[in-house]
């Protein structure tokens, strides 16, 4: 039996997860078939918006290059469905390289890619926090966000409660998209795994 006040929680003290690399896919996924390519978001009371197209544009950039500053690849940018399901695409686009590529390329710099950043930015830290596999893998990685939780005062517990609320903030209605949103399901179950930590 379930909850209503938590709903990943069962009266037998069985506690529900979804698989986080599947989070992410939903999230990219989501984005990518939504009809603009575009996720409308709230940051510290501004409006943003995320663009897939700027993913697409700096894989062209780079496409053929010698030396690219990302990790983008044709299949990455424009996977056909049946490339959705592989992680190694999904996680060509949320990656630091990706980002920090968006920021820095010349051919981009005209662009606002703000947005985009940001987006990536979240979903990059969501992943991070949520996919740590060892006890030591922040000193292997150099980045305290790998690090296992450990305690209830640690700070990824406060990003990804963070990160609970903006996902539920990106949700349609009713189980349907409204224009440049996530899906009910893919909001929810982030909200949900967030706040099961």
């Amino acid at each position: 039996m379930f909850s209503l006040v938590s709903p990943w929680k069962t009266d037998d003290n069985t506690y529900l997860l979804f698989d986080f690399v599947h989070l992410l896919k939903s999230i990219r996924n989501n984005w990518l078939t939504e009809k603009t390519g575009e996720i409308t978001f709230d940051h510290n009371g501004e409006e943003h918006t995320a663009k897939w197209q700027q993913i697409r544009q700096l894989q062209k950039c780079e496409d053929g290059q010698l030396c690219t500053t990302s990790r983008l690849t044709y299949q990455a940018a424009n996977p056909k469905p049946i490339e959705r399901q592989r992680v190694e695409t999904c996680l060509k686009v949320f990656c630091n390289e990706t980002k920090e590529a968006l920021i820095e390329h010349p051919e981009l710099r005209k662009e606002n890619v703000d947005g985009t950043v940001l987006f990536l930015e979240k979903v990059i830290t969501f992943f991070k926090i949520m996919n740590v596999k060892s006890l030591y893998e922040d000193q292997k990685q150099n980045d305290p966000l790998r690090a296992a939780i450990s305690s209830p005062h640690d700070k990824q517990l406060q990003i990804i409660t963070d990160f609970a609320h903006f996902a539920d903030k990106l949700k349609g209605f009713q189980g349907k998209r409204i224009k440049k949103s996530v899906t009910v399901d893919t909001a929810t179950a982030i909200h949900h795994t967030c706040l099961v930590l």
